[in-house]
Order: structure tokens, then sequence, then C-alpha cells
């Protein structure tokens, strides 16, 4: 054996041991947050570094599936504080290709989705927001209805409803006088 191969061989093999570290995922998922407003849920996933990511709905049941690539995760979803009507469960799921990170939001119902993120802001760091509104659209549920005064000289009242953006947004409040 020479010097060359007596140097060489121990530096190989502490190389091979780390080469599954420099393989991992680059990215990591570190938390999950859940809002939940009457007819909508915001879910933030906080991650590492920026995310790629790619989303699908599927039906029979309802989910909405979201990859993200070079990612990992070592938190329990289990865990995770989930008050929305709109969320069963988030798990995780077999991803399509090694290093990918699937989540998979089981839903009680079909939903319209955004997917946005957001770059770090204190005390946050870069995020994957998922927006989630009632496909059945709340809105569209009211009743709308006229009624005309008996006496046509009276005088024209207007009526303006700020509805809000639902949560903890009421919309306005004013002041109530008699007509």
């Amino acid at each position: 054996m020479t010097l060359k191969n007596t140097f060489f061989t121990p530096v190989f093999i502490i190389l091979l041991c780390f080469q599954p570290t420099f393989a991992w995922a680059a990215n990591q998922l570190d938390s999950v947050r859940i809002w939940a407003a009457p007819e909508s849920t915001r879910v933030v996933f906080d991650l590492t570094q920026a995310p790629k990511y790619d989303s699908f709905s599927l039906t029979g049941p309802h989910r909405l599936v979201v990859d993200i690539q070079d990612t990992g995760a070592k938190i329990n979803l289990d865990k995770i504080a989930n008050n929305s009507k709109i969320i069963k469960k988030i798990r995780f799921s077999t991803p399509p290709k090694k290093g990918m990170l699937r989540l998979v939001m089981d839903l009680t119902k079909p939903v319209k989705s955004s997917l946005f993120t957001l770059p770090p802001t204190a005390p946050y760091g870069n995020r994957l927001v998922v927006d989630l509104e009632d496909a059945g659209g709340g809105a569209s549920n009211v009743q709308q209805s006229v009624s005309r005064s008996a006496n046509p000289s009276s005088r024209n009242i207007i009526v303006a409803i700020d509805a809000g953006h639902g949560g903890e947004d009421p919309g306005s409040i004013g002041i109530v006088r008699d007509a």
C-alpha cells in the first residue's frame, strides 16, 4: 500500500458518509399555520428557502395536493391546530419523485384555491400561502330584495352595505339614524 492510497482511502470513505447529507433536500418545511374564517381558510407553510411548487385538485373525496421541489420535513402534521370548516386534515403523501415533498389537504367540500409565496419578513422566513375559498361562494346564497314605497313623494333613501372581507374584517360599522 502506498502513501497515496493510505491518505485517499479514509478521505473517500468520509466523503461517502456525508454524501446523503449533500443529496438531502435543501429546503425544509419548518411549520404549518391554519387560519379559518366562516367561508375561507388560509394555510401558511413556513420554509427555510423560497419554494418551487405545483398544486392540483382531486375529487372523490375532495383534496388539494401541493408538491414542493427539493424539500424535506421533520414536523408532525397531526399536532397542527385546525379549526377550519374546509380542511379535515393535512398529511404527507408519496411524492412522484425523490426529493419532493407532497402535502395533501383533505377537504370537506370543493374549494377555489390560490397559492403564492411571500419573502422573509421578521419574524417569518419564506412562506407558501394557500388560500382556500368555498367554491359555492357564500355571497351568492344571499337573497336580494327590493321594496318600493307606496308613496311616490317620499324621499329617496340610499343604503350602502360594506360586507367586509370576512373573518376578522366585519365591514363598515356606522351610525344608525331614524329616517
